[in-house]
């Protein structure tokens, strides 16, 4: 009985990935603007802007030309600046990530979620230093718009994720919220995909006729009592400039 679900399962996933046009796995790099936001228990808000990217790599668990179902997992780098800074005193911010996740697409449209395990430095610079270091989980949603072109696509995808670090990595006295949005574009590669049906250049003309004869079964020649001799391919010559 186990057996034959097995088969079953395994006969809809392969169907499905025949039907699409991308192969089961995929990598993808995105890059985009991000933004941080950090409230301190005293209701002061600290906001963190740059730039950050992140690699995905992804596997199609259930494929069709209009429905995806896929398993994630990314790697993400942001390093940000205080929109606060001044000329004597810098903060910035780094975060690094990995985050298992599902993704549904349905035609170009797709949507999706992670759980995320950051580590997270803080640094102040300039006319004082200190640094915080802060490890926490936060989930993680997106939603977007993506466009598969063969072998390799594109897409653009907007992402937001909620949390809070732990007054134990702050020294303050209560957590601190965290709130993290990204806009970002990613070119991904297929490295599998349906190829198109190869079609010949050219119909070859044959001798007599405008395409080959269908061969006739064994009962149809001896019952006609006629002799069927495969007919060959006769090129014609050109004829040369001076003639």
């Amino acid at each position: 009985m186990l057996k034959m679900l097995f088969s079953i399962i395994f006969t809809a996933f392969s169907t499905a990935h025949a039907e699409s046009a991308e192969g089961p796995c995929s990598l993808e790099l995105g890059l985009g603007m991000q933004n941080i936001e950090i409230m301190n228990p005293t209701f002061n808000k600290s906001v963190y802007e740059g730039y950050g990217g992140a690699l995905t790599a992804r596997y199609n668990a259930l494929a069709t030309d209009k429905f995806h179902f896929a398993l994630r997992l990314s790697l993400g780098y942001t390093e940000l600046d205080n929109k606060a800074n001044l000329d004597l005193l810098r903060e910035s911010l780094q975060n690094t990530s990995w985050a298992p996740g599902v993704e549904f697409r349905i035609y170009r449209f797709f949507i999706g979620a992670e759980y995320q395990n950051n580590k997270t430095t803080i640094e102040l610079s300039g006319s004082s230093s200190s640094s915080v270091h802060a490890s926490f989980y936060s989930p993680q949603v997106f939603l977007g718009f993506d466009v598969p072109m063969d072998w390799w696509g594109f897409r653009l995808y907007y992402m937001r994720s909620a949390s809070e670090i732990s007054r134990l990595d702050t020294g303050l006295a209560d957590n601190s919220p965290w709130a993290q949005e990204q806009f970002n574009i990613a070119f991904r590669i297929n490295f599998r995909y349906k190829k198109s049906e190869a079609r010949m250049p050219y119909a070859p003309q044959y001798e007599g006729q405008s395409k080959p004869l269908a061969e006739p079964s064994s009962s149809e020649a001896e019952g006609s009592g006629r002799v069927y001799r495969p007919v060959r391919y006769s090129p014609r010559p050109s004829r040369s400039l001076g003639n």
